[in-house]
C-alpha cells in the first residue's frame, strides 16, 4: 500500500535540556566544575594555559574546554573528579582527542603514579548520581567559584 502524503520529518531536538530534569542539572553542574577548575588554574583568574600544548586560552571562550584524563562517556566515574580535568584547547581536547600521552604524562607528574594508578584501577567502578545531588555539587562548585573571584 503506497501512501498518499510523504511522511513528515521531524528534526532532531538537541541542545539545552528542559529545566528540572536529571540531564540539566548534570549540565549545571559541569559547567560550574569546569569553570571552577579553570579559574583555580588561572593566574589572573582570566587567561589559562592548555594542559597538554601550553597555548594561552581565554576563559569563557569556545577555545576553553576542559578536558578529561579519562574519557567522561567510557568512565562516567571520573566526569567531575578533580584530579582527572584540566583545562585544554579545543585543538587538544577535541580534534587530538585530549591529546592522551601528553595528558597522563603531565598528570603523573602532577599527582604521581599512585595516584594515577588509584584512578586507573577504578575507572570502571559505577556511579549514579541523582538530581538533587547534582543540584548540591553545583551549589558547593558556585560557592568555591565565589570565593575565588572574591581573592
Amino acid at each position: 500500500m503506497k501512501r498518499k502524503k510523504p511522511l513528515k520529518r521531524t528534526p532532531l531536538k538537541r541542545g539545552v535540556p528542559k529545566k528540572g530534569t536529571l540531564s540539566r542539572a548534570k549540565k549545571d553542574c559541569w559547567d560550574a566544575f569546569s569553570l571552577l577548575t579553570k579559574l583555580e588554574r588561572s593566574p589572573d583568574g582570566e587567561w589559562n594555559k592548555c594542559y597538554t600544548c601550553d597555548k594561552d586560552i581565554k576563559i569563557g571562550t569556545s577555545d576553553d574546554q576542559g578536558g578529561h584524563l579519562f574519557p567522561k562517556r567510557a568512565y562516567p566515574v571520573h566526569y567531575f573528579h578533580e584530579n582527572g580535568v584540566r583545562p585544554q584547547c579545543y585543538r587538544c581536547n577535541i580534534n587530538m582527542e585530549g591529546n592522551r600521552n601528553v595528558f597522563i604524562k603531565r598528570m603523573i607528574e602532577e599527582i604521581g603514579q599512585e595516584a594515577y594508578d588509584e584512578m586507573y584501577v577504578h575507572r570502571h567502578d559505577k556511579v549514579k548520581i541523582t538530581k538533587k545531588e547534582y543540584e548540591e555539587m553545583t551549589r558547593q562548585y558556585k560557592d568555591r567559584i565565589r570565593q575565588i573571584i572574591e581573592r
